[in-house]
């Protein structure tokens, strides 16, 4: 499954970010597809991440994508929303009919 078909198709109304860890790329763009990119610098993307779910404004509206076991419990712990990497790819086979129409 090609990420910009989920994002372009899926979350057309949502805002998304998109963490990474380290530091950008030369010639990296802020903003893919309507996807804000961000790096973590000096710090990790978890951090990154935990620090994000603390500071959101509307924690109920926010889904944080992981896998990761240790973020799951931070986020829901801050209100905000997990969801696992599987189920926003919508991995599932009417979903995937629905991406490649």
């Amino acid at each position: 499954i090609h990420i910009t078909k989920i994002i372009t198709r899926f979350f057309e109304k949502n805002k998304i970010l998109i963490v990474f860890d380290g530091f950008p790329p030369e010639g990296f763009q802020k903003v893919y597809l309507g996807a804000d990119i961000l790096f973590s610098f000096d710090k990790t993307a978890d951090e990154r991440i935990d620090r994000l779910a603390e500071e959101a404004s509307s924690p109920r509206s926010t889904i944080i994508v992981t896998d990761d076991r240790d973020i799951q419990i931070f986020v829901k712990s801050t209100g905000c929303r997990v969801m696992k990497t599987e189920e926003f790819l919508g991995l599932k086979p009417n979903v995937l009919k629905k991406i490649y129409k």
